[in-house]
Protein backbone atom coordinates (compact mmCIF):
# COMPACT_ATOMS: atom_id res chain seq x y z
CA UNK A 1 0.00 0.00 0.00
CA UNK A 2 1.23 3.20 -0.67
CA UNK A 3 2.13 6.05 2.01
CA UNK A 4 -0.01 9.71 2.02
CA UNK A 5 3.08 11.19 0.14
CA UNK A 6 3.63 8.41 -2.80
CA UNK A 7 -0.10 8.95 -3.20
CA UNK A 8 0.57 12.90 -3.38
CA UNK A 9 3.33 12.54 -5.87
CA UNK A 10 1.71 9.53 -8.08
CA UNK A 11 -1.63 11.88 -8.96
CA UNK A 12 -0.16 14.96 -10.18
CA UNK A 13 2.90 13.13 -12.10
CA UNK A 14 0.04 10.95 -14.20
CA UNK A 15 -1.64 14.04 -14.73
CA UNK A 16 0.97 15.69 -15.86
CA UNK A 17 2.23 12.99 -17.96
CA UNK A 18 -1.20 12.39 -19.48
CA UNK A 19 -1.13 16.34 -20.21
CA UNK A 20 2.18 16.30 -21.71
CA UNK A 21 0.79 12.83 -24.31
CA UNK A 22 -2.26 14.89 -25.03
CA UNK A 23 -0.08 17.98 -26.47
CA UNK A 24 1.98 15.68 -28.01
CA UNK A 25 -0.85 13.72 -29.91
CA UNK A 26 -2.46 16.86 -31.29
CA UNK A 27 0.91 18.44 -33.05
CA UNK A 28 -0.25 16.49 -36.53
CA UNK A 29 -3.99 17.32 -36.02
CA UNK A 30 -3.00 21.26 -35.47
CA UNK A 31 -1.01 20.98 -38.20
CA UNK A 32 -3.75 19.97 -39.97
CA UNK A 33 -5.97 22.53 -38.87
CA UNK A 34 -3.27 25.41 -39.58
CA UNK A 35 -3.21 24.52 -43.50
CA UNK A 36 -6.88 24.10 -43.36
CA UNK A 37 -7.66 27.98 -42.00
CA UNK A 38 -4.77 29.52 -43.85
CA UNK A 39 -7.23 28.06 -46.74
CA UNK A 40 -9.76 29.44 -45.30
CA UNK A 41 -8.40 32.39 -45.09
CA UNK A 42 -7.45 33.00 -48.78
CA UNK A 43 -10.89 31.82 -49.58
CA UNK A 44 -11.82 35.02 -47.47
CA UNK A 45 -9.12 37.40 -49.43
CA UNK A 46 -10.88 36.55 -52.34
CA UNK A 47 -14.34 37.15 -51.42
CA UNK A 48 -13.33 40.51 -50.27
CA UNK A 49 -11.37 40.81 -53.67
CA UNK A 50 -15.01 40.78 -55.46
CA UNK A 51 -16.22 43.26 -53.20
CA UNK A 52 -14.16 45.93 -54.11
CA UNK A 53 -16.24 46.79 -56.75
CA UNK A 54 -18.26 48.21 -54.54
CA UNK A 55 -16.79 51.95 -53.60
CA UNK A 56 -17.44 51.56 -49.66
CA UNK A 57 -15.47 55.01 -49.35
CA UNK A 58 -18.22 57.01 -51.33
CA UNK A 59 -19.89 59.20 -49.05
CA UNK A 60 -23.14 58.42 -47.57
CA UNK A 61 -26.64 60.70 -48.45
CA UNK A 62 -26.78 62.46 -44.87
CA UNK A 63 -30.46 60.69 -43.54
CA UNK A 64 -30.04 60.09 -39.23
CA UNK A 65 -31.29 56.73 -39.17
CA UNK A 66 -29.25 55.57 -41.94
CA UNK A 67 -28.92 51.82 -41.97
CA UNK A 68 -25.97 49.59 -42.40
CA UNK A 69 -26.03 47.75 -45.90
CA UNK A 70 -25.96 43.66 -45.69
CA UNK A 71 -22.63 44.03 -47.68
CA UNK A 72 -21.29 46.74 -44.80
CA UNK A 73 -22.37 43.97 -42.04
CA UNK A 74 -20.68 41.20 -44.73
CA UNK A 75 -16.97 43.08 -44.54
CA UNK A 76 -17.17 43.76 -41.08
CA UNK A 77 -17.78 40.22 -40.05
CA UNK A 78 -15.91 38.92 -42.11
CA UNK A 79 -12.96 40.92 -41.24
CA UNK A 80 -13.97 39.66 -37.47
CA UNK A 81 -13.57 36.22 -38.48
CA UNK A 82 -10.37 36.53 -40.56
CA UNK A 83 -9.11 38.05 -37.11
CA UNK A 84 -10.36 35.05 -35.02
CA UNK A 85 -9.18 32.54 -37.64
CA UNK A 86 -5.42 33.98 -37.56
CA UNK A 87 -5.45 34.24 -33.63
CA UNK A 88 -6.22 30.59 -33.88
CA UNK A 89 -3.48 29.75 -36.39
CA UNK A 90 -0.92 31.96 -33.78
CA UNK A 91 -2.40 29.55 -31.03
CA UNK A 92 -1.65 26.30 -33.04
CA UNK A 93 1.91 27.62 -34.66
CA UNK A 94 2.91 28.25 -30.51
CA UNK A 95 1.28 24.95 -29.39
CA UNK A 96 4.13 23.25 -32.01
CA UNK A 97 6.64 25.30 -31.87
CA UNK A 98 6.74 24.68 -27.68
CA UNK A 99 6.59 20.99 -28.68
CA UNK A 100 9.39 21.30 -31.64
CA UNK A 101 11.56 23.26 -28.74
CA UNK A 102 11.35 20.49 -25.47
CA UNK A 103 11.96 17.74 -28.08
CA UNK A 104 15.06 19.38 -28.46
CA UNK A 105 15.84 20.11 -24.92
CA UNK A 106 15.18 17.15 -23.82
CA UNK A 107 18.34 14.76 -22.86
CA UNK A 108 18.25 12.06 -25.79
CA UNK A 109 17.13 9.53 -25.68
CA UNK A 110 13.95 10.69 -24.15
CA UNK A 111 13.19 13.76 -27.05
CA UNK A 112 13.64 11.07 -29.83
CA UNK A 113 11.39 8.19 -27.88
CA UNK A 114 8.98 11.38 -27.42
CA UNK A 115 8.96 12.52 -31.00
CA UNK A 116 8.70 8.65 -32.32
CA UNK A 117 6.49 7.45 -30.23
CA UNK A 118 3.85 10.57 -29.65
CA UNK A 119 4.17 12.80 -32.68
CA UNK A 120 5.02 9.94 -35.49
CA UNK A 121 3.21 6.99 -33.73
CA UNK A 122 5.37 4.56 -34.18
CA UNK A 123 4.95 1.13 -32.17
CA UNK A 124 6.64 0.63 -28.75
CA UNK A 125 8.94 -2.06 -30.87
CA UNK A 126 10.27 0.04 -33.12
CA UNK A 127 10.55 3.20 -30.84
CA UNK A 128 12.53 0.53 -28.81
CA UNK A 129 14.68 -0.32 -31.75
CA UNK A 130 15.54 3.51 -32.75
CA UNK A 131 16.89 4.44 -29.79
CA UNK A 132 19.06 0.97 -28.59
CA UNK A 133 16.49 -0.41 -25.55
CA UNK A 134 14.32 -3.58 -25.00
CA UNK A 135 10.96 -3.27 -25.26
CA UNK A 136 9.83 -3.77 -22.03
CA UNK A 137 12.61 -1.12 -20.52
CA UNK A 138 11.43 1.76 -23.45
CA UNK A 139 7.93 1.42 -22.88
CA UNK A 140 7.67 1.68 -18.67
CA UNK A 141 10.84 3.29 -17.63
CA UNK A 142 12.32 5.43 -20.30
CA UNK A 143 8.48 6.66 -21.39
CA UNK A 144 8.25 7.64 -17.37
CA UNK A 145 11.22 9.80 -17.55
CA UNK A 146 10.64 11.15 -20.90
CA UNK A 147 7.45 12.17 -19.98
CA UNK A 148 8.62 13.69 -16.77
CA UNK A 149 11.21 15.92 -18.54
CA UNK A 150 8.43 16.89 -21.12
CA UNK A 151 6.21 17.76 -18.13
CA UNK A 152 9.14 19.98 -17.05
CA UNK A 153 9.54 21.81 -19.37
CA UNK A 154 6.28 22.26 -20.70
CA UNK A 155 4.54 22.63 -17.26
CA UNK A 156 7.46 24.70 -15.73
CA UNK A 157 6.22 25.43 -11.99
Amino acid sequence: MMGDEQIRYYVPCQYLHEKVEKRLREYWPNMRKIQMLKKELDLLDKRQDNLKAIDINKPAESRKHERKSSIDSFVTNKEDTKALIKAEIKRMEDENNRIDFMIRIVDEPFGKLLSLRYIYQAEWVKVAMEIGYSVDYTQKELRKKSLDQAAECLFPL
